[in-house]
């Protein structure tokens, strides 16, 4: 089948790639409609790898963060059907080992994911996934609000993992995609105070427009926090994947706080502020995906798409990858989410 991929490495370009078997027992096949463009996309463009997960082969489809239209159903799927609009989960756990008996299916060792290597991502004709991994989408969210359903379920299951209270304080380190979701989720929990750290003066103009609270990462973004919530926030999420980020998310919660890890580094080790976090007995969590998020998702979206699709700053033609990559990597022109649409 026809796909946008990696032909080599940092260079997109249309392959063809494996036609899929028509879906199985339990399986539906997917046309992708919108997709964007996630940081783990990012890092194997410009790196071809993310820690030890590499792409050894070329042509590599990118792309997990999707929406479309089911094109064909397979045995036994009686609750969808075809011409359906749905957003994706793209996890496909084993559903046998311990962590997925636990509840645990996004530290699945056995997982497939989309655009993870060796599995092909979503910008291609189609895809075929269980059908537990597909939520219907009402037709008052379009494909793109729908396609976001999949980092708003990063940004669920981290205020969960965290265990966001009623009237705590937030800060947020890192206004991109994964940070709005952490809010938003953060919100709907009664989260009194959200306030992001962010270098880029739009995105804080944003965060401020949506109705959070916004300060600039430097020259200390840790000192103006404690200064702002009389001693540091509750809970500190670092959504950027910069070692500095995650640094001083360990160091800006009060005393007995807590923090969160969800942005991926391009460094396989960074060094965290051990002293402080020792002294104010910080729990620290870090947070891997997902965690089968995505209804709860959808029924967020039916609340917030208006608002939650305004992340979505940048929409470009699949043809038209390379051109998004380069400003998303550079987070150029105020870009927060870019957009590739397939049809």
């Amino acid at each position: 089948m026809k796909s946008f991929a990696l032909v080599a490495p940092g260079n997109f370009g249309w392959a063809d790639i494996p036609v899929d078997p028509p879906p199985g027992p339990g399986e539906v096949t997917v046309h992708p409609v919108a997709c964007g463009i996630c940081a783990s996309d990012l890092h194997y463009w410009l790196h071809g790898r993310i820690h030890d997960q590499v792409i050894r082969s070329y042509p590599f489809t990118l792309g997990h963060e999707c929406a479309g239209t089911i094109t064909a159903i397979g045995p036994g799927v009686t609750d969808l059907k075809s011409g359906q609009r749905v957003a994706v989960e793209p996890a496909v756990a084993c559903g046998h080992c311990p962590p997925c008996l636990a509840g645990r299916e996004n530290i699945c060792p056995n997982v497939r994911f989309l655009a993870t290597p060796p599995y092909h991502g979503a910008l291609r004709e189609t895809i075929l996934i269980p059908a537990r991994n597909v939520e219907p989408i009402p037709d008052s969210i379009s494909f793109e609000a729908a396609a976001l359903a999949e980092p708003l379920g990063v940004g669920i299951h981290a205020t969960r993992l965290a265990a966001v209270a009623p009237g705590e304080t937030i800060a947020i380190f890192g206004a991109g995609a994964i940070g709005f979701s952490v809010a938003f989720a953060a919100r709907a929990r009664d989260a009194a105070r959200i306030i992001f750290a962010e270098p880029v003066p739009e995105r804080r103009t944003l965060a401020i427009q949506l109705g959070f609270e916004a300060i600039p990462l430097s020259p200390d973004p840790v000192t103006v926090l404690r200064d702002l919530t009389g001693g540091g926030p509750d809970i500190a999420f670092e959504a950027a994947g910069d070692p500095q980020a995650m640094n001083a998310a360990v160091q800006a919660p009060r005393l007995g706080g807590k923090a969160a890890i969800i942005g991926i580094p391009v460094e396989d080790a960074v060094s965290l502020d051990i002293h402080r976090m020792r002294r104010s007995e910080l729990t620290l969590f870090n947070c891997r995906r997902s965690n089968r998020t995505l209804h709860d998702a959808i029924t967020l979206l039916t609340h917030t798409a208006k608002d939650m699709q305004r992340i979505a700053t940048h929409r470009f033609p699949v043809h038209d990858a390379e051109h998004a990559f380069d400003l998303a990597a550079r987070r150029a022109e105020g870009l927060v989410k870019a957009m590739l649409m397939l049809t």
